[in-house]
């Protein structure tokens, strides 16, 4: 799948080489990261209805030796360095790891109905969400659905791929409904996929919505380096 040139060849080249994961493994993150950048910038219609460009991407691989955290780790990197300084990013990236549908829109929400109605105009700001172990939200090993908590949030995760999402009171103060450009970036490992992801996770279309980059060993292993003195 990756191509001989372009964007992506370009980032496979940049960080592949440097480390054990596999070059599909990079291209998926940088699909992940490149998707959350454009966002509300380019839609696909539906009918009458239409979506962000976004992808959700999990990586699935062998613990310890597919290194889907270190390929995830460069893309929330790179995001960071591109926004470095600006007061008012296009792209944001945020670290997930155990999490509520309330917390999720409060990241993505508006401030208030003005905002709601400017990213109706303008494209709203992409959020990349790198969710570290995301086989949590799927609930133990043969449930269908999960506790409540993650049916809610994966619930919450599907609302953003259609690019919109219905708001949320607090208290006194709402954070109203609108448009939202989301990505995640997930990594699980085999052995998780394998026990969690049941009929009724497939059939409630929260998996459909995901991307599976599934890789099992290492594709090269780096060089030992010599070994060193004391004084060097």
């Amino acid at each position: 799948l990756p191509p001989p040139d372009g964007l992506f060849r370009d980032w496979i080249d940049a960080y592949a080489s440097s480390g054990e994961a596999p070059d599909e493994m990079h291209m998926a993150a940088a699909v992940a990261l490149a998707s959350t950048a454009i966002g509300w910038r380019a839609w696909i219609g539906w009918g009458e209805s239409l979506e962000p460009v976004t992808v959700n991407v999990v990586l699935t691989g062998t613990s310890a030796t597919a290194r889907k955290t270190t390929t995830a780790n460069i893309a929330r990197r790179v995001a960071q360095l591109a926004t470095q300084g600006d007061s008012d990013p296009a792209l944001h990236v945020r670290d997930i790891t155990h999490t509520s549908s309330r917390e999720l829109l409060e990241l993505v929400a508006p401030d208030g109905q003005s905002q709601a109605q400017e990213w109706e105009k303008n494209p709203p700001p992409g959020h990349l969400l790198v969710w570290d172990e995301i086989g949590s939200i799927l609930g133990k090993p043969g449930d269908t659905k999960g506790a409540d908590w993650t049916g809610q949030t994966r619930s919450t995760i599907m609302q953003f791929t259609g690019g919109r999402h219905g708001g949320i009171q607090l208290g006194s103060a709402q954070r109203p409904a609108g448009r939202c450009a989301v990505s995640v970036l997930g990594t699980m490992t085999r052995a998780e996929l394998e026990q969690r992801v049941t009929h009724g996770l497939i059939t409630d279309g929260f998996m459909g919505r995901m991307l599976l980059v599934p890789y099992g060993a290492r594709s090269r292993y780096l060089a030992v380096p010599e070994k060193m003195s004391g004084n060097q």
